[in-house]
């Protein structure tokens, strides 16, 4: 297991958005956007499968999972040397648990119910649970893809 830096885990919980990087069994690559994203403890992510169709197809099929989040990026017009080291964030690569009952899953149903309604949460799939098991720098320069954890 690997344990995420309080400064991951605030970034993650704040963040407008996240990526959730997944493989089919054929290895077949899919990455999504989700705002649903919460760092619950320094080993554990959660995300609400709400919208996540062929995500939880591959889960299902081989539960490994990337989650990518990023912050402190200026616009590609902006960009100079001096942006670099304002971006922040990390990857954080785990084991997934889909669960679709049990307190973890209602807990992550009434979060998302407060986000975007009690209707729309009651269409959530699944609860998928990623334990961190490496965790690697993605800022530019010489530390960029060194695992961190």
């Amino acid at each position: 297991m690997a344990e995420m830096s309080q400064e991951l885990t605030d970034l993650i919980n704040s963040a407008p958005c996240c990526y959730l990087a997944t493989a089919s069994k054929d290895g077949i690559p899919n990455v999504v956007p989700v705002g649903s994203t919460t760092a619950l403890s320094p080993d554990t992510i959660v995300v609400a499968g709400l919208f996540l169709l062929k995500t939880l197809e591959n889960l299902k099929e081989n539960p490994k999972a990337a989650v990518v989040v990023n912050a402190g990026t200026p616009p590609k017009a902006e960009r100079s040397g001096k942006e670099i080291p304002k971006f922040t964030g990390g990857q954080i690569k785990g084991s997934v648990t889909l669960l679709t009952s049990g307190d973890m899953h209602e807990q992550t149903k009434n979060r998302i119910a407060q986000m975007v309604g009690t209707e729309l949460a009651g269409r959530m799939k699944a609860t998928v649970v990623i334990k961190a098991e490496e965790i690697y720098a993605i800022a530019p320069g010489p530390e960029a893809g060194k695992r961190i954890a």
